[in-house]
């Protein structure tokens, strides 16, 4: 057998023994989590979804097994259970909730009006976990992180391009006078899940929990799905749009927009030089280099809109 037969088969032995036993028909893997394996497992009473970590990731797995359970996303069989032993690794079981990812061509209106009341709902329930939540992440921060990663790559002409641009993004960091809360800390069009039979947004992947403000949450939203779809230009006029409905449901001021915004791409920059694909591919370089370019782009519809 293979290692992942092995696992599935490991997941529907536990699954069918004491105290759960469950009829476990199938067990489909589904998309990778950043520290994690995903599955879906189907059985004669229910349909759960399952993450896979590595031993090493307990005290995450219970920290988010602390969260989910807040949310009411752990089925009541497992609501005991911070994780399951699973060989080498364990598990954590959740509901399964149906839908689709989103997609940014389907963020009219009336759906950003639906993402607003859904993300004001995780911000009431959210105050609770104040003690699970990650630390702020500072500008200071992403930026010194991104000089010390550019310091070390290589491809030196393409690195100077990339770093003129983080200094051009850092310049001017607003100081936002408001508090800082609890904020999903990876939210975009990714982590939402569309019903198309109930019109129904269900928000999803608690794992970057963290301290900031509610702008870095939404402006990254924004930012990912127009850019996500729109590689080479920037549709100014969706953007002046999806701000004002955002205003709308928020008021945000313009500093405020402009925190988000570079906080936004300075995450980004970092990102994507971590990555060894992406050092070696000057196609994806001169992508990114034109998505960076955008950021100007970006400023002037604010600068338009206020």
């Amino acid at each position: 057998m293979t290692a992942l037969t092995t696992l599935k088969h490991q997941i529907k032995l536990v699954l069918e023994k004491k105290p759960f036993k469950l009829d476990v028909k199938k067990i489909k893997k589904v998309n990778a989590g950043a520290s994690s394996e995903n599955y879906i497992c189907v059985c004669t009473q229910d349909q759960f979804f399952i993450k896979v970590f590595p031993q090493k990731d307990k005290a995450h797995a219970e920290r988010l097994f602390k969260i989910l359970k807040e949310f009411d996303l752990i089925p009541h069989p497992f609501l005991q259970t911070p994780y399951i032993l699973l060989g080498t690794e364990i598990m954590l079981v959740q509901k399964f909730l149906s839908g689709k990812e989103l997609s940014a061509r389907e963020l009219n209106e009336t759906r950003i009006d639906l993402l607003s009341i859904r993300y004001k709902y995780f911000l009431k329930k959210s105050i609770k976990l104040k003690n699970l939540s990650r630390e702020q992440i500072t500008p200071e921060k992403y930026f010194k992180e991104c000089m010390e990663v550019l310091e070390k790559s290589t491809g030196k002409t393409f690195n100077q391009k990339i770093k003129k641009r983080v200094l051009q993004i850092f310049q001017n960091v607003p100081q936002l006078k408001s508090q800082t809360q609890i904020i999903h800390g990876d939210f975009s069009v990714n982590n939402f899940l569309y019903d198309e039979k109930t019109d129904t947004l269900t928000l999803v992947d608690f794992e970057s929990l963290r301290k900031g403000y509610v702008i870095e949450d939404i402006a990254k939203l924004v930012l990912n799905a127009l850019l996500k779809h729109s590689v080479f230009f920037l549709p100014k006029g969706k953007l002046t749009k999806m701000i004002a409905r955002f205003n709308h449901n928020f008021h945000f001021s313009k500093e405020e927009w402009l925190y988000g915004i570079k906080m936004y791409y300075m995450q980004s920059v970092l990102q994507r030089l971590g990555l060894k694909k992406f050092q070696n591919s000057w196609r994806k370089k001169l992508i990114y280099l034109r998505k960076l370019q955008m950021f100007e782009t970006i400023c002037q519809t604010l600068d338009e809109i206020y």
